[in-house]
């Protein structure tokens, strides 16, 4: 298996994982990224193409293995999207089925949908890229699916890591605050 790494500046290590979870591509896959703006415009790169991705605390930039360069400010950009790449490892301690986020991104609220196996309590989470925690809840939640919210409109613009954590498992989704 060719594998490829990808060079990463301005955000701790121990994010990398959590932000983009790619440590290495099949040569077979066409992985893209894809960054649609508020005017429509929509962008793609092949993973494999990509040298690095900068995150500055307003923008991010990716840098392409020619050395073009585009910049992109998260108040511009609508969404980012992963396709046809393994954004995650399988683990038996994350929750069964669903877990997701939406609006993508959001601007006051944030939704949240979870399956959970049994009752329980969780904990909501939303960090930034530094790795801070900027919310924090804890809900009783119950067997099957669960629909909750954050309120968000306080944070900055900026793109976050929301997770959902019981005793023993735990999950984590990307959105953007705008």
């Amino acid at each position: 298996m060719k594998r490829k790494q990808l060079l990463f500046t301005s955000v701790p290590l121990h994010l990398l994982h959590i932000i983009l979870c790619i440590s290495c591509l099949s040569s077979q896959a066409q992985s893209t990224v894809n960054i649609k703006d508020y005017s429509g415009t929509l962008t793609s790169y092949t993973l494999t193409d990509i040298h690095k991705l900068t995150f500055g605390s307003v923008d991010f930039t990716i840098t392409q293995n020619g050395g073009a360069t585009n910049t992109y400010s998260f108040t511009n950009v609508r969404y980012v999207n992963f396709t046809g790449s393994t954004t995650g490892v399988q683990n038996s301690n994350t929750f069964p089925g669903v877990f997701s986020v939406y609006p993508n991104p959001a601007i006051d609220e944030l939704q949240l949908l979870y399956t959970c196996d049994v009752d329980t309590e969780v904990d909501l989470e939303v960090k930034d890229l530094q790795g801070r925690i900027v919310k924090n809840e804890k809900q009783n939640a119950s067997a099957g699916d669960n629909y909750s919210s954050i309120f968000i409109s306080d944070l900055p613009t900026g793109f976050y890591i929301c997770t959902v954590r019981t005793e023993n498992k735990q999950q984590s989704v990307k959105f953007v605050k705008n």
